[in-house]
């Protein structure tokens, strides 16, 4: 007996069966050792002598429970023979070993990589108590995809009378920062922050580690400025020391004292990282509009999402009620926070994951192609086993064994990559992939994988099992033996895993050429400007210190007059946004000769509050009119200037000049801005967008926003002008920072980053797909060439040319490879209609790219069937026919 079952049947069975021989009386157990002793007398094993004694006296259970240790025994023991016979197998075929670990390592470690991303983006929870409680609201037009923010009016009417929630917190969309001064030896920095109102705490139901959050009374016009510290910035700039609280620091200019210090790793729903969160403190509103606050609900206990909503719509009324030209079409929407969240990146992430799925097919297509033909050189050893006695089902185990083994040494390699690889998705992800830092290898991650390496190595293992032979030794024997055949129906499944290939990376390729057109698209985008020598300089004003119009156009003036001049400069401008997609604001407009009717809404316009040179610097050339001139000051008649789409939409000519428009909600009392100039169309809102009616007025008419980009243009590399910048905002105010100092060719780059993102990883996956296939069909024609030597022999010694080899070899490939062309071409027409979301100006069913990449895979497959055509051709068949 094995050492195995020694072990096993000692610690086990023997202690059950001692355990219950104590409960027989003297008398059973004399009658069961007479019988034992007579048992071995008469030529029977001990063990066998034993258990017919216990049968005969009564001892049948105890007897089946034995039966039952010793039939575990022998499966621990079979499986232990198994395992040491597999690995001895790979060890003595080092190569075979190395291509199929290697193989299993890059698909199993694709997909753990980016499985590691669905499950921190899609799959795990939020970071809140009771997450599926959260809401995030919004204000939704008829017809559009999604809700936008809300306006003050609306989020003071929600706090105060929807009885469906417990909490619902404000906090403003994702803002620059601010700016901090006044802390000993430090020069003004600017910090990551999010103001937040009182609500937003209690509504993710997250309380501060140290202190307390903003009461309702400070997030009210005239309430305490408070700030919430981050557990890093306390830990950092604090040292950990409670006696933080109270503190102030100096943000903005205004004073903050320090209520709170939240847990480790606490962050808005966003997920970006903040320093700290100074309170969000709104004015009473004296119109609906403007849009652009962010809130999130918490449901109170038993309330449904449905009566949430209809509570809403309760408050929709009342505001309309309230400010009656508000769009009546407008709605509240409220949706769960995660599907929210997730909305921009949902399609991005399984697209990812689909692609490394086929890859994974791919690789266990192609291992199982090696170990059907590794079976197929063990033919005789299987068909020897099968002689001496091995069932089929013994056989079948070891061949899974091996598989198995190889899938698990691969995903543990796998592992190793997908660590490294979930580092490398984390620096090239775009910004706006949600929760992009919190992708790790987790337990969840682990245990998929684990999984996945048992599933692929059973369905590698199981090719070559189902393939056992059921027939006599002889059969088997002659299949394998001299004809050099591989047999009839290891070929038909050889071919069904080379088409099956070749359609999965015709898939793979079709989409990401796909996505690749798209980012080739996108970047022939003309975004309507000049982008190169263009820095880009954002410039936030405290508004404590600049509370005056005129202190505020002060300082834009003597910053850009410094810049001129500067060597090499040769415009400066401010502008309240820059293309491609950094917009701040829409408004509703009236055009002129324009009356609503009675539950008819004002369009939207994109608004941009520019200085004179934004045009010359920009290059947007001026059609109609003229630009803005010094002479558009505070004290002379207000004037605007509309791109094309706005004069022609809304005035029905390209020519507006003349006309007027009103901007804000529709009011007769409003100023009319008079129509100075029409200019060319120009990106705001990302160069995938449609154009949109933008409507641009003077800064020095429009002093009121205190957030300006700074816009440079240099003769040379505009990068080289960030210390002037610098030197020329310290000399007006050494306490303003600068923020986002970006080219204006960086800013195009970086408006591309999620296209780039998926066309970067498909890409690769396509490369990828490519060498799997290319690998395959030459794997198995190599193969072939090596098991058809006699039969090349006799062809070449009976007369073939050595042409006729050539083609013979390279039609059985190419037909292969044609056949995985065309069933790729119908799977890819069903799937690719997935990509739909992520593409720009491209039909999922593009022509060109399918016919493109088809070719390409044809290609490939081509080459990859000449180099094995080749060396069959070259065989001698002299030598050939002597070796056999």
């Amino acid at each position: 007996m094995s050492l195995v079952r020694d072990v096993w049947v000692r610690l086990g069975g023997l202690g059950r069966r001692a355990a219950q021989e104590r409960e027989m009386d003297e008398e059973m157990r004399f009658h069961v050792d007479m019988q034992t002793a007579k048992n071995v007398r008469l030529g029977l094993s001990p063990e066998e002598a034993r258990r017919r004694a216990l049968v005969s006296f009564g001892g049948a259970e105890r007897f089946k429970e034995e039966a039952r240790d010793e039939q575990r025994a022998r499966w621990l023991e079979e499986g232990a023979q198994d395992l040491r016979y597999a690995a001895r197998m790979l060890r003595r075929a080092p190569g075979f070993t190395l291509v199929a670990v290697a193989s299993l390592a890059l698909g199993i470690g694709a997909n753990t990589a980016v499985f590691s991303v669905v499950n921190a983006v899609l799959l795990r929870p939020l970071p809140y108590p009771q997450p599926g409680q959260l809401l995030a609201l919004g204000v939704r037009l008829d017809g559009a995809e999604r809700a936008g923010g809300l306006s003050v009016a609306d989020a003071r009417a929600i706090e105060e009378r929807a009885r469906s929630f417990a909490a619902v917190g404000i906090y403003e969309p994702r803002p620059a920062g601010t700016t901090l001064t006044g802390l000993a030896g430090s020069a003004p920095e600017q910090l990551k922050a999010t103001r937040i109102g009182a609500g937003v705490l209690p509504a993710l139901g997250v309380a501060p580690a140290l202190g307390r959050g903003p009461l309702p009374a400070e997030d009210r016009e005239g309430g305490a400025r408070v700030v919430v510290l981050s557990h890093a910035f306390w830990r950092d700039r604090f040292a950990s020391s409670p006696e933080v609280l109270g503190r102030t620091l100096t943000l903005d200019g205004v004073p903050h004292a320090v209520v709170g210090v939240m847990p480790e790793r606490f962050r808005l729903p966003a997920g970006r990282p903040d320093d700290l969160w100074p309170v969000l403190q709104l004015a009473p509103p004296e119109y609906r509009a403007p849009f652009y606050l962010l809130a999130v609900a918490r449901l109170r206990p038993g309330v449904t999402h449905d009566q949430a909503l209809a509570m809403l719509g309760t408050v929709a009324a009342g505001v309309k009620a309230d400010y009656p030209d508000s769009p009546p079409e407008w709605r509240y929407d409220a949706e769960p926070l995660k599907e929210w969240l997730v909305k921009g990146t949902r399609t991005t992430v399984l697209v990812l994951y689909g692609a490394v799925l086929l890859i994974l097919l791919m690789t266990a297509a192609n291992v199982a192609n090696l170990f059907l033909a590794r079976a197929t050189v063990r033919a005789p050893e299987i068909a020897i086993r099968t002689a001496l006695g091995a069932g089929r089902g013994r056989l079948v185990r070891q061949l899974l064994t091996e598989s198995g083994l190889v899938a698990l040494v691969g995903g543990a390699l796998g592992l190793l990559l997908a660590a490294w690889g979930v580092r490398l998705l984390a620096a090239v992800t775009p910004g706006q992939l949600f929760r992009a830092n919190d992708v790790t290898v987790d337990g969840p991650v682990l245990l998929f994988t684990l999984v996945v390496a048992l599933l692929t190595g059973t369905a590698i293992g199981l090719v070559p099992a189902l393939q056992v032979p059921r027939r006599q030794l002889t059969a088997a024997l002659r299949e394998s033996g001299r004809s050099g055949g591989t047999g009839a129906g290891r070929r038909r499944v050889q071919s069904l895993l080379i088409v099956a290939e070749y359609a999965l990376a015709l898939t793979v390729l079709i989409g990401a050429g796909l996505v690749v057109n798209t980012l080739l698209r996108l970047q022939r985008v003309d975004p309507g400007v000049e982008r190169a020598g263009v820095l880009v300089v954002r410039l936030p004003l405290p508004d404590a210190r600049y509370e005056e119009p005129e202190k505020a156009e002060a300082f834009y003036d003597a910053v850009m007059q410094r810049m001129r001049e500067q060597p090499g400069v040769t415009a400066a401008s401010i502008s309240m946004a820059v293309p491609p997609d950094r917009l701040v604001m829409r408004n509703p407009f009236t055009p002129e000769g324009k009356t609503f009717a009675a539950g008819e809404s004002a369009p939207l316009a994109e608004e941009l509050v520019v200085s004179a040179d934004y045009f010359r610097l920009l290059g947007v050339p001026v059609l109609r009119g003229r630009a803005f001139t010094g002479a558009d000051r505070v004290d002379a008649p207000p004037v605007a200037i509309v791109n094309e789409t706005l004069a022609r939409r809304h005035f029905g000519t390209p020519d507006a000049v003349g006309r007027w428009l009103q901007t804000g909600d529709p009011d007769p009392e409003s100023p009319r801005l008079t129509i100075v100039g029409v200019v060319r169309d120009v990106k705001y809102q990302g160069l995938d967008a449609e154009a949109a009616p933008t409507i641009y007025v003077p800064y020095s008419q429009n002093r009121w926003w205190r957030s300006m980009y700074l816009l440079v243009r240099a003769s040379g590399d505009p990068s080289r002008l960030a210390p002037a910048v610098r030197t020329a905002v310290a000399a007006a105010d050494p306490e303003v920072p600068l923020q986002e100092v970006r080219t204006l060719d960086g800013l195009m780059f970086e408006s591309v980053a999620g296209p780039r993102f998926r066309a970067g990883l498909l890409g690769a996956f396509g490369v990828v797909a490519l060498l799997l296939a290319g690998a395959g069909i030459y794997g198995v024609l190599s193969y072939t060439v090596n098991q058809r030597q006699r039969e090349t022999g006799v062809r070449l010694a009976l007369g073939a040319r050595r042409g006729d080899i050539v083609r013979l070899i390279v039609r059985d490939g190419m037909r292969l490879a044609l056949l995985g062309v065309a069933l790729g071409v119908v799977l890819s027409l069903g799937l690719t209609r997935l990509l739909r979301g992520v593409l720009y100006e491209v039909s999922p069913l593009d022509p060109t790219t399918f016919g493109t990449m088809a070719a390409f895979l044809a290609v490939v497959g081509l080459a990859a069937c000449a180099l094995p055509a080749r060396r069959a051709s070259r065989v001698d068949p002299m030598v050939s026919l002597r070796g056999e």
